[in-house]
């Protein structure tokens, strides 16, 4: 039996980290980027360019704070308060977010509020990614990990799914614009409340850590010293940014899809179970993957599986046949490829780090991610000037580099594939 699993209170910490999970995708369906929001902002403006930003906010806010939340944590030998003080703060700001549309009309105000909103809200989730990771990686070994992460992604996606059809499309249909935006709103900020409260219930043990504080400054320069140190991490980060800059046109698939099928807004209901569904079915073959094959596997199965919407679009968009057919066709592979990608992504950080240098790889390679997000905004530029051929080509091409990266990526349970490293003198303490 591993370490991870002798250590005390291992069933109990498994519990709340599958709880938490679980239970945060009925805000990830409420709140998802490539339907619910996308949708939402959609109705407060034509505007192309806010559509893009607002369905590429999450990607962007939550990493973006990472390598300085690492920063903070690296020294200490337990990160779960950390982790807590971010969970009240989130916890005021979802409930702010909640409020907006029943206190501010639509219009501008609603629409700049929501943005500051969502995006603070997705800043301070990230803020507490590193820690979380940590104490993920120093109670749960990698191929209990993995059994983790699929009962988080599996049983949440179900729940998701089911919210999507009962919850979503239902309250769009009957509620009136924007009540029915705060509805669904009020319900996220009460399962996230509830899923903070169970990570934050775990019991962390004292773990490993680098000797002295480090500066932010001397973080950063820690992570590039990583890159040129380690190929093998260097390949994923590379790979990890061309995948990111992939999902510039996610945001617009669900207007496109209203608009050649002349739907309402309640469709993202049950385009959202569709994306639901290709998370769930595709946590089934990552998961053995994970166990059997390895976290490379994924990586490279969720690289590929993204090239395949975009792919899909252009298909759609010449066939006169299968209409709202396909676009669930195209959820559902949104769905499965995404899944896949994060969910090797996550995997194989923590398994390729240096315990005592993990909250460095992960906080890092978050925060190169969301600089990469940042450039994915300018699909709203692109859709305006340029159209969807162009939007989506791009897409395809993105996707296909992020593939190419990946193939000489290292096996992390192999042995040689974690390295040694020194940051700031020190090694693990």
């Amino acid at each position: 039996m591993a370490a991870a699993e002798k250590a005390p209170y291992y069933r109990w910490n498994f519990a709340c980290a599958a709880v938490n999970g679980v239970i945060f995708h009925i805000f990830f369906a409420v709140f998802n980027s490539a339907t619910v929001v996308p949708a939402f902002v959609g109705t407060l403006t034509a505007n192309p360019v806010w559509v893009g930003v607002a369905g590429q906010l999450d990607a962007i806010c939550w990493p973006l704070p990472q390598l300085f939340a690492a920063s903070r944590v690296l020294h200490l030998r337990r990160k779960m308060p950390f982790y807590r003080a971010t969970a009240v703060a989130r916890g005021f700001i979802v409930a702010l977010l909640a409020a907006l549309p029943f206190v501010l009309a639509p219009g501008p105000a609603l629409l700049v509020g929501f943005l500051v909103a969502y995006g603070a809200l997705h800043f301070t989730a990230g803020l507490a990614g590193p820690p979380f990771m940590d104490i993920v990686g120093s109670t749960i070994s990698s191929r209990s990990r993995s059994l983790l992460f699929t009962v988080r992604r599996f049983g949440g996606g179900v729940l998701g799914a089911v919210a999507g059809i009962v919850l979503v499309g239902p309250v769009l249909r009957v509620l009136p614009f924007p009540t029915s935006y705060g509805v669904l709103f009020v319900v996220a900020a009460a399962v996230t409340v509830v899923a903070l409260l169970a990570m934050s219930l775990s019991r962390e043990p004292e773990g490993q850590a680098v000797t002295e504080k480090h500066s932010f400054l001397q973080t950063v320069k820690a992570g590039l010293g990583l890159l040129r140190a380690d190929a093998n991490y260097r390949r994923f980060v590379i790979s990890r940014v061309f995948i990111c800059v992939s999902r510039l046109g996610v945001p617009f698939y669900i207007g496109l899809a209203m608009w050649k099928l002349r739907l309402g807004a309640a469709a993202a209901g049950p385009f959202l179970a569709a994306l639901m569904a290709g998370t769930v079915t595709s946590n089934l073959l990552w998961g053995y993957l994970s166990s059997r094959r390895g976290n490379r596997a994924l990586v490279q199965g969720g690289a590929f599986l993204t090239i395949l919407p975009p792919l899909l679009y252009f298909f759609s968009a010449r066939a006169e046949w299968g209409g709202i057919y396909l676009f669930y066709a195209l959820f559902f592979l949104v769905g499965f490829g995404w899944s896949g990608a994060e969910f090797g992504s996550i995997n194989y950080v923590i398994d390729v780090a240096p315990a005592h240098l993990r909250p460095v790889y992960v906080g890092f390679n978050n925060t190169v991610n969301g600089i990469a997000m940042v450039a994915a905004v300018g699909g709203g530029f692109i859709l305006k000037y340029a159209g969807y051929d162009v939007l989506y080509g791009l897409a395809a091409a993105f996707a296909a580099l992020s593939l190419w990266f990946t193939r000489d990526l290292l096996e992390p349970r192999e042995k040689g594939a974690t390295p040694s490293v020194v940051v700031g003198g020190t090694r693990g303490a």
